[in-house]
């Protein structure tokens, strides 16, 4: 008989840590979407969101910020966006002329941080969260009156 190996949280996030460094280089490639499937998205995004000018944006797990690169081309943001990805690696994929604030950190990690933003975005990362309660409940203690947060579906 074959048993699997005890798969721990700890060598779970290990090997998905793994998996994100080495495929960093060549994620765009890999995750490919043509770019009017993205901006269908976006485009739904930016309408559930309310997304305005003057708001201050999170894009939580950015990764290579794949949809806030064509959320800035429809709403000129006057705030950079904080693109925030526990992976140094994929952050350095994001264009040196854009916008983007890169915060490498996990999702929890940084919503425990000071501040208040307007919208939050977590699209594709929100699976990858333990505690996802402490996660939203500190996300959503940093959206300022009238915020948002979404996650990519539609839900907001």
């Amino acid at each position: 008989m074959i048993t699997a190996p005890h798969v721990t949280p700890q060598s779970k996030d290990a090997t998905v840590a793994e998996h994100y460094r080495r495929l960093a280089g060549r994620y765009d490639e890999f995750l490919y979407y043509p770019p009017q499937f993205v901006r269908t998205l976006t485009v739904k995004m930016i309408e559930k969101l309310a997304l305005r000018a003057s708001d201050r944006f999170v894009d939580l797990g950015c990764g290579t910020a794949m949809y806030s690169l064509d959320i800035v081309r429809q709403v000129p943001l006057s705030h950079a966006i904080a693109g925030v990805d526990p992976f140094p690696e994929m952050l350095a994929r994001i264009p040196a002329d854009v916008p983007v604030r890169r915060v490498a950190l996990g999702a929890l990690a940084f919503s425990a941080l000071p501040g208040t933003y307007d919208k939050i975005l977590m699209k594709e990362a929100v699976h990858h969260e333990h505690d996802r309660a402490a996660l939203f409940a500190n996300l959503f203690a940093r959206l300022a009156p009238g915020g948002r947060g979404g996650d990519g579906r539609g839900a907001a």
